[in-house]
């Protein structure tokens, strides 16, 4: 689409709506060019964490395949705490960038282990605040399957797919259990 519409950095667009929100490029005011502008080059690794970039056969998308990449955690935990997902209130970006970069958080499943001292450590963390963020991850505890399911970010994996899995399978363990003949009888 950047080269099909010929877009340099620091160029002056025309946007539309695209479908409900999404803005959409629809074209470059190239005479409003003033000869700064830059050519878009694709980038080859995640600027992140610095891994070559993939892109999968079937899709446009880069992505960036590196499990430990910190970025990727940051992305996964916002989606896992999100209200579709675990709804774990009081963790937003930048307490979720507190957590990873001190170490206390490098999986989902180390939300679970926090304490009221580790968060009390925390820039901007009082002690109300901690009780709070407790209490939001030990209400997640009761959240169904299917939205444990979508917590996840496995890819492919959302809201409908989610909620076909947690009704066949009742159970997380019957799901493990589960071999690839009965996962693709699932709908969705």
């Amino acid at each position: 689409e950047i080269e099909r519409l010929g877009l340099m950095l620091g160029d002056r667009v025309i946007l539309e709506k695209g479908g409900e929100i999404i803005p959409k490029i629809t074209g470059v005011l190239t005479e409003k060019r003033v000869g700064k502008e830059e050519k878009i080059v694709e980038p080859s690794e995640c600027p992140a964490c610095g891994e070559p970039l993939i892109r999968l056969d079937d899709e446009v998308v880069l992505r960036c395949d590196n499990l430990y990449c910190p970025a990727q955690l940051q992305r996964l935990l916002l989606h896992f705490v999100s209200r579709e997902a675990m709804g774990i209130e009081n963790i937003g970006p930048a307490l979720i960038e507190q957590l990873c970069s001190s170490g206390l958080v490098n999986a989902p499943v180390d939300l679970y282990q926090l304490t009221m001292e580790q968060l009390m450590k925390l820039e901007r963390m009082g002690e109300k605040s901690a009780e709070n963020v407790l209490s939001a991850i030990e209400e997640s505890k009761n959240r169904s399957l299917e939205h444990l399911l979508l917590a996840l970010g496995i890819r492919h994996i959302g809201k409908g797919a989610a909620k076909s899995l947690a009704k066949a399978f009742q159970t997380m363990d019957a799901l493990l259990r589960a071999g690839p003949e009965e996962l693709q009888r699932v709908a969705d």
